[in-house]
């Protein structure tokens, strides 16, 4: 990025912070970050007064569901998606890691991205058998199939991209396990240093 993009953001505890400031940090970007709006909507609305040139974050399925206006006049462009792989809607816009310049801040990139990747988990207590997970995890993907669920969705303009149980627990369990220079340096993006 040649230029400096202004972007919204709620606060720098929150992602609309955290991305754009990591992409400044590991990428080069020249993001200005303007936090204290109280919400997205309240961002949504400097874009539109013109305040500021973006969103610091915002989920895909939010635009669908919430600007599909601005999705079909190009009013937003997306630059970049937070997640540990690219949505099959856009497979052409890449990740936050694939910008990164080398290995070492993939990882990072990778790490901070995790959260959206499995931001609303359905969890169990531990020590649950085996086959009872397998049997939860397998109910869960055929209610995610469910043509009643689906249609309704459709109607409501609601996303519906869930991974497998076994998907997230590996996420979840990279994320565990990261390696404590990934970890450190994704600390010290977190808060802002």
């Amino acid at each position: 990025m040649q230029r400096e993009l202004v972007v919204g953001a709620t606060g720098t505890a929150s992602g609309s912070f955290l991305y754009p400031y990591a992409l400044n940090q590991l990428v080069g970007t020249k993001f200005k970050i303007v936090t204290g709006y109280p919400g997205g909507n309240d961002v949504n609305l400097a874009m539109e007064r013109g305040e500021v040139g973006g969103r610091g974050s915002n989920s895909w399925a939010s635009w669908k569901s919430t600007r599909p206006q601005w999705l079909a006049e190009k009013k937003v462009i997306v630059l970049v998606q937070v997640g540990v792989k690219r949505s099959p809607e856009l497979p052409d816009i890449p990740t936050l890691q694939d910008l990164a310049k080398n290995e070492a801040d993939r990882q990072v990139l990778t790490f901070i991205s995790a959260d959206t990747a499995i931001s609303r988990p359905l969890v169990t207590s531990a020590g649950v058998p085996a086959e009872r997970v397998n049997a939860l995890r397998r109910a869960f993907d055929a209610a995610m199939k469910d043509p009643e669920l689906l249609a309704e969705a459709e109607k409501s303009k609601t996303d519906i991209s869930p991974m497998t149980g076994e998907e997230a627990q590996k996420i979840a369990e990279a994320t565990i396990n990261a390696p404590a220079d990934v970890r450190s340096r994704a600390s010290k993006l977190i808060e802002g240093k």
